[in-house]
């Protein structure tokens, strides 16, 4: 838990309007762009991601959170940066879980559902229970970046 709270310290804090935040029970409405990201190139970005971020994420040295800081910020849009550090988490909004270890990327999967929304999933290894998240992909200039994910706050 020490680690998950580490995970989104920020040194500035940032003012974040509560209707920019989903909290748990309520529904998600996606930012929406125009851009078709409904291709290979942002399920390689979010593979890619997951990799760097889960690798991170499961790192138990001190400088764990600082490298899933840095992941967060190469990957995430500016606005989403400022949210995820602002906020103060229950669980981790990309992994759907409060911990997490490496094996998860044995069992990642990640699939186009709608326009611009994308599914990871991954086998949890103590139920053998699928935990999915969806995330938002927005096409910047010819990079793809990850623009919303359900953030559940305590």
């Amino acid at each position: 838990m020490a680690l998950l709270l580490s995970l989104f310290s920020c040194t500035t804090k940032t003012e974040t309007p509560a209707s920019d935040v989903t909290k748990i029970g309520e529904t998600s409405t996606p930012v929406t762009n125009e851009n078709n990201t409904g291709d290979n190139k942002a399920i390689a970005m979010l593979n890619s991601f997951y990799k760097e971020y889960v690798t991170a994420f499961a790192d138990t040295t001190n400088t764990s959170a600082l490298q899933t800081d840095a992941v967060i910020k190469k990957y995430c849009t500016p606005q989403l940066t400022k949210k995820i550090a602002a906020a103060s988490l229950d669980s981790d909004p990309f992994i759907n879980a409060q911990d997490g270890d490496i094996s998860i990327l044995k069992t990642l999967t990640v699939k186009h559902t709608n326009k611009n929304v994308y599914k990871a999933c991954y086998t949890e290894s103590y139920s053998n229970t699928a935990n999915c998240t969806d995330v938002t992909v927005k096409k910047i200039g010819d990079a793809y970046k990850i623009s919303h994910v359900v953030l559940i706050e305590l």
